[in-house]
């Protein structure tokens, strides 16, 4: 019976040596902790350091007792290795500088003799946080300007430069040079620019490359680096557009200017006026910027702020349902095509947008004018004028831009007639008489604007001449060229005449006359 026992606890006892062994092993190794080891190469062992479980001599109840208090001490074990394994701390990770990011959007525009540059300052740093406090940790930009870079300098980019400090090019490459002013200029988080006013030097032909880049420092004057580069043409800039007049046309609104010996197109901004005189403003972009966090809130807390946040939408001024900038040929027609000959109905004109720029065609010679086939009657805008000289340098393809002209206002009125209908005919008409009447038809005006024609008859001798006044036989204007006149009376001559009406009122002139007489049948 003894034998017996020593021969059960004897298993269990290497089973409780293996399992505290391996386990404390796993976990001593995942936490690097080597003590752990010894500790579990002693589970199982009495105080006097022999092993209980194997001496015939001791009592089956002390082998119960020893067995209970080695079980307890290995679990015991086994959840402190656990938990100071699950305890380790990861690798600790260097502070963050508080850099902010580097500028991804950096743009550039010559402009007379100077370039303006344009970016958006970021609103976290290069560890994703937002930066803190900018009114109190202010930012600064440092812009610097490179002089006909290599296309290796291009290519490649360049180390951040220190404040005050040439940035080092590529081996052999120019340096980027700071021209911002001492102490750099003052940021904040959202859209940003400057413009540089380059030296005479640079605003002589021969035209060349010139590269600029942004970097973004914090309160305590430190940078995660410069951009990539953008890029504007130094050289002279073509004459400023002056003299720039506008009126209302037939066709649309006609502008002119003072015509000179240059080849450079022409571009015009065209702005929406509102009710008040000024331009009005494109709506807001949507956008997804997500807003500071305020500290000391869960994330829970500020995802149930988020979501219960109403979201600010735009809204687009009443004369338009777009603000996005449009370019198109100033020679180009209003589109749309004049309606079938079975019907037609009044169409609309799509809302105005707010911004539109438009370009003359290049020519031999300036022209001194051109019209805005896209300006809607009823709508009132500011122009303005500007040459644009365009050049290739180093495989880029700038613009040189004048500056802008004085602008001009425009409230486009449409107090243009229509065209004259053409080719009236006129012929009798029904099979009955009953039915009997004189039938007309002509060709239908192209105007976009007619709505309809108004139909004029006149009585006339034999001989073809006036013996009374013309009246109007429709009281409202007929969409189709064709009209039955059903009053006219046997053996009476008629002359009739068309005209075309717009919808603004405007009359056109009538169409040449067109005789017929209803006869006895």
């Amino acid at each position: 019976m003894l034998k017996s026992n020593q021969k059960m606890y004897g298993y269990r006892r290497v089973l409780d040596f293996m399992a505290g062994y391996l386990g404390c092993n796993v976990l001593c190794r995942i936490s690097d902790r080597d003590p752990m080891i010894r500790l579990g190469a002693l589970i199982g062992e009495d105080r006097s350091g022999r092993n209980a479980s194997l001496n015939p001599m001791t009592p089956p109840h002390s082998l119960r007792h020893s067995h209970s208090s080695r079980w307890l001490a290995a679990s015991a074990m086994l959840l402190i290795a656990f938990t100071v394994g699950c305890a380790s701390p990861a690798p600790p990770r260097p502070p963050s500088l508080n850099l902010p990011e580097i500028v991804k959007d950096l743009s550039a525009e010559r402009v007379g003799t100077e370039v303006r540059l344009r970016w958006t300052t970021p609103e976290k740093t290069t560890d994703k946080l937002f930066i803190k406090d900018p009114v109190k940790n202010p930012m600064t930009a440092e812009i610097c300007r490179i002089v006909s870079p290599t296309a290796a300098s291009s290519a490649a980019s360049v180390v951040a430069a220190s404040s005050g400090t040439p940035a080092p090019g590529v081996a052999g490459g120019p340096a980027c040079v700071p021209v911002t002013p001492a102490g750099r200029l003052r940021v904040k988080p959202g859209a940003s620019e400057w413009a540089d006013a380059l030296p005479a030097t640079l605003t002589v032909d021969p035209a060349g490359l010139l590269a600029y880049r942004v970097q973004i420092f914090n309160a305590k004057g430190h940078s995660a680096g410069l951009s990539a580069e953008t890029f504007a043409a130094s050289g002279a800039v073509p004459p400023a557009v002056e003299e720039l007049h506008a009126t209302s046309s037939r066709e649309g609104a006609m502008l002119e200017w003072k015509r000179i010996d240059s080849t450079a197109s022409v571009v015009l901004d065209r702005h929406l006026v509102g009710a008040d005189g000024a331009d009005v403003q494109p709506p807001a972009k949507d956008s997804k910027k997500t807003s500071k966090p305020d500290e000391g809130k869960s994330s829970k807390k500020r995802k149930a702020a988020k979501t219960s946040k109403a979201p600010q939408t735009a809204t687009a001024p009443a004369l338009s349902t777009t603000a996005s900038t449009t370019q198109t040929s100033m020679t180009q027609a209003a589109s749309g095509a004049p309606a079938a000959s079975g019907s037609k109905t009044l169409q609309l004109a799509p809302p105005a947008p707010v911004e539109v720029r438009l370009r003359t065609p290049r020519e031999a010679a300036d022209a001194g004018g051109t019209i805005d086939h896209t300006a809607q009657k009823g709508v009132t805008y500011h122009y303005s004028a500007r040459r644009v000289r365009e050049i290739s340098v180093d495989g880029h393809k700038l613009e040189l831009r004048s500056v802008a002209s004085a602008p001009v206002t425009l409230a486009v009125r449409d107090i243009f007639p229509p065209g004259v209908p053409t080719d009236l005919e006129a012929v009798p008409g029904g099979a009955t008489a009953s039915d009997r009447s004189i039938d007309l038809s002509w060709t239908p005006d192209t105007d976009l604007d007619v709505v309809g024609y108004i139909v004029y008859r006149q009585d006339v001798d034999s001989a073809g001449a006036a013996t009374g006044t013309a009246t109007r036989l429709n009281a409202s204007p007929v969409a189709d060229p064709a009209y039955r006149d059903q009053t006219a009376l046997t053996g009476h001559r008629y002359a009739y005449r068309v005209s075309a009406i717009d919808a603004a009122g405007n009359e056109s002139a009538p169409s040449a006359e067109a005789q017929e007489m209803l006869r006895e049948q």
